[in-house]
Parts: structure tokens; C-alpha cells; sequence
């Protein structure tokens, strides 16, 4: 078993990003930018007239950089910026949609803004092939209502959060997009039914993807990489959520704050699905939480636990593979009135440093105690136990069989089958627990 290496974070030069059909660098300012805020009317006019926004009919292109913003009041346009950039004084927004549907903004470059692109109760509308960097607040910011809209193609760098979603901002799609070594990646507050999907999103400070008090989000194909708190977290909210097909990577710990590849806590109705998860300093961890399902991920090189259940009940941890990790599966309670009772089965649990880990000493912290009351009551069979330096550490009694006569498939067992229906009946219980061990692997 190797030495776990914290792997440290790389440094990303970019010097240019094709989507789509459009190509942006990070061009230097013009020498005399047009200076003050542009606004198109409801009316379709545009204020004042001397701007540098050339209108044919519905469609709005920029013609020179501009120091100010731009304000959207009517409906069913497009605008373009033509790579053409938005600088602020981190005072005002970049370009602002205040109640309109079906506008269409692309190819601007928005920098030093208090956010860069805002909308407010505005729905239907396309954010795409833009690049937002160096803004107060957020990059790309769906606010009250802003529903139904799609974000895509877009480059974000430098801002505290790159895209949010926030207030009843429901049933976007944010897709595709570049979301490159900002404080938050992609931030849902109070927002349900939303897609996240197919974004890159590394070296942010905080989280990569948050679900906050919002309900039924879905986090699908994304590729998250360094991170020093959670690749995605999910806390306080409706539930519902699914979190498939991401890789999550390097999200590490620093000072005391757990980093976790997924982390849930107080939530419920969760499926984490067919992920893979590398080098995190927790793969996937729930606190407080209940009802879970995490099945058919892939985790490995995990500085502490592949898989953390703290005081966490009713879970089903189901056909992963915990392959070359700290710990494999870890249980800790801090609840003296829960009962832990959580579903292990059919996993591969290989080559770790410990494959399962039931916590019974208390520990200080910073001076703060942390009491371990029971965590056993779990019920773990069918899994492949294979090759771990320690298989199991039992500080509390777990359940090692399905109560029908079948426990798991254990690579030390030495045992003999003798009446040769697959189940071993010498040297029992295996380990201290297992009275029913598999003769032959189940995974």
C-alpha cells in the first residue's frame, strides 16, 4: 500500500478559448474606450443616441469597448458584443436584463464589475460565448425568478462566484461552460429544477457546484478539478437532487474544514451516481443526513475516507468500487439518539488502508471534543473484501450478513465450505463478525 500524496494544485495559462463558432482572447483595452451606460429601451431605441450600438431591426451589435454598462429593457432581441469589452469599476453591473424574455447576449468580454452579467425576473433568455472576469460579485448572476433560461459557452475567471442561480431562479440549463479559479463555481440558492451540466470547472477556492435550500437540481457530466473545501455540496434543502457521471478530483483539506469530492448534509432523497472520484481528501460524505442512495461510483486515492456516513441513517452504499484509499467505508456518530442503520452491499472494497472503519474514539479538535456515540447497526453483505491491510476496524457492532444465511466475500478467509453451498462453515465468525463468508467474490 502506497503513501497517499496530496497532490498540489497546477497553475492554468490560458491564452484563448474556442466555443462554438467563436474564438476570444484575452485582448488588451482599447486606447480611448466609448465612456457611459447604454440602455435599450423597451421601445427598441437606444440611449443615448451617439452610443456605439449599431441596431438592425432586433438585432444589437457593439462597435466599440465601452467604460460603463449596458441595459436591457426589451424583449426578443439579440445583442452581441462582437468581442468588444464592458469594463466597470467593480461599482456597477456589466450588462444588466431587467425584465425581459428571449434576449439573447453573446461575444463580450465584461471585466472589473460589480457583477458581470444580471438578470432579474428575466426568462427564455441565452447567455452564451462570453467572457466575464475580475467582477465583485458574481460572473453570470440569474436572479428572482429568472427562469428557464440557458447559460452556455461561456468563460468565467477571476470572479467571486462565476455563475449563481438565486431566488426562484428555476429550470435553467447552465452547460458547457469554462469556469476557471474563481472564490464559488456554480452556486444554486433557493432554486429547484436546474441542470448543471458538462462544465469545467477547476481550482476554485471554495466549492465547484452547490446546491443550497433548493430542491431537485441536477449535477450531470461535469469535470471538477482542485478545490479546497467540496467539488459538489449539497446542504438544507428539499432533496431530490442527482449528482451522475462527474469526475471530482485534488479537492483537498486545509485547516481544520473537511475536503470532500460530494459533500450532503441535512438533506435527504439524494442519488450520487456513476462518478469518479480522485485524490480528495473525502471521496463522498454525509452529515446528518438520511435516505441516500450512492451506487456505482469509482473512488480511489482518498486521503482519509472513500465513503464517510456521519451520523447519517438510512443510506444505500451499492455496487461501488472503493479501490486504494485511506479508508474504504467509514462510520462516525456524533447523535447520541441516532440509530445508525445503513445499507452496505455488493461494493468493492480493494486495497485500502482500512476497508471498513467503525469510529469509537472520542477526539479533540482545536480544543472542541468530539464524543463518538454508537455507529454500529449498519448492514453490510455482499461486498468483496479484498486485500486491505486492516479489512475491518468494529469499534461498534455492525450486521455482516443479509439475515437469509449470506455475508461477504472476504480475500483472507481460509475457511472450508464443507457441505459446498457456497457459504464457508470453519473458522467462523471471519474477522470477529462474519459467520456466513462467501466462498467465491460477489462483486
Amino acid at each position: 500500500m502506497h503513501t497517499k500524496i496530496l497532490m498540489g494544485l497546477s497553475i492554468l495559462a490560458v491564452f484563448g478559448l474556442c466555443f462554438g463558432t467563436g474564438i476570444f482572447f484575452m485582448a488588451a483595452y482599447a486606447a480611448d474606450p466609448w465612456t457611459g451606460d447604454i440602455t435599450i429601451n423597451a421601445d427598441g431605441t437606444v440611449s443615448p443616441s451617439d452610443a456605439p450600438l449599431e441596431r438592425k431591426e432586433n438585432e444589437y451589435k457593439l462597435t466599440d469597448d465601452i467604460d460603463g454598462k449596458l441595459v436591457v429593457l426589451r424583449s426578443n432581441i439579440g445583442v452581441n458584443g462582437m468581442g468588444y469589452t464592458i469594463t466597470g469599476d467593480w461599482s456597477d453591473y456589466g450588462i444588466y436584463l431587467d425584465t425581459v424574455n428571449g434576449v439573447t447576449v453573446k461575444n463580450f468580454y465584461v471585466d472589473y464589475t460589480y457583477m458581470g452579467i444580471r438578470l432579474d425576473s428575466s426568462c427564455g433568455c441565452t447567455i452564451k460565448d462570453n467572457t466575464v472576469t475580475n467582477t465583485y460579485l458574481q460572473g453570470i448572476a440569474l436572479w428572482y425568478e429568472s427562469c428557464d433560461n440557458t447559460v452556455k459557452d461561456n468563460y468565467l475567471t477571476g470572479n467571486y462566484a462565476g455563475i449563481t442561480m438565486i431566488y426562484d431562479s428555476d429550470e435553467n440549463v447552465v452547460k458547457d461552460n469554462m469556469v476557471i479559479s474563481n472564490n464559488y463555481g456554480i452556486d444554486t440558492y433557493r432554486s429547484d429544477d436546474n441542470m448543471v451540466k458538462d462544465n469545467t470547472i477547476n481550482y476554485q477556492t471554495r466549492w465547484g457546484i452547490s446546491f443550497r435550500y433548493s430542491g431537485n437540481n441536477i449535477a450531470k457530466g461535469n469535470f471538477i478539478d482542485g478545490g479546497l473545501y467540496y467539488g459538489i455540496t449539497i446542504y438544507y434543502g428539499a432533496g431530490g437532487h442527482l449528482v451522475c457521471n462527474n469526475v471530482i478530483k485534488n479537492i483537498v483539506y486545509l485547516g481544520g474544514q473537511f475536503g470532500a469530492g460530494v459533500y450532503i448534509e441535512s438533506e435527504s432523497n439524494i442519488m450520487v451516481r456513476d462518478n469518479e472520484l480522485y485524490n480528495n481528501f473525502i471521496g463522498i460524505g454525509a452529515w446528518w443526513a438520511d435516505g441516500n442512495t450512492i451506487k456505482h461510483n469509482y473512488i480511489t486515492e482518498s486521503i482519509a475516507p472513500a465513503i464517510y456516513l456521519d451520523s447519517s441513517t438510512g443510506h444505500l452504499v451499492d455496487s461501488n468500487e472503493i479501490v486504494d484509499n485511506c479508508y474504504g467505508v467509514y462510520f462516525w456518530n456524533s447523535d447520541e439518539t441516532l440509530e445508525m442503520d445503513n445499507l452496505i452491499v455488493n461494493n468493492l472494497i480493494q486495497d485500502n488502508d482500512y476497508g471498513f472503519y467503525t469510529d469509537d474514539v472520542t477526539i479533540i479538535i482545536g480544543g472542541t471534543t468530539y464524543t463518538a456515540y454508537d455507529c454500529g447497526g449498519n448492514m453490510i453483505h455482499h461486498n468483496d473484501i479484498v486485500d486491505n491491510d486492516v479489512q475491518i476496524y468494529e469499534g461498534f457492532d455492525n450486521i455482516w450478513d443479509d439475515g437469509k444465511g449470506e455475508g461477504n466475500y472476504w480475500s483472507d478467509y481460509e475457511g472450508e465450505d464443507t457441505d459446498h453451498d457456497g457459504i464457508g462453515d470453519t473458522d467462523l465468525p471471519h474477522n470477529g463478525v462474519d459467520y456466513h463468508p462467501l466462498m467465491d467474490p460477489y462483486y
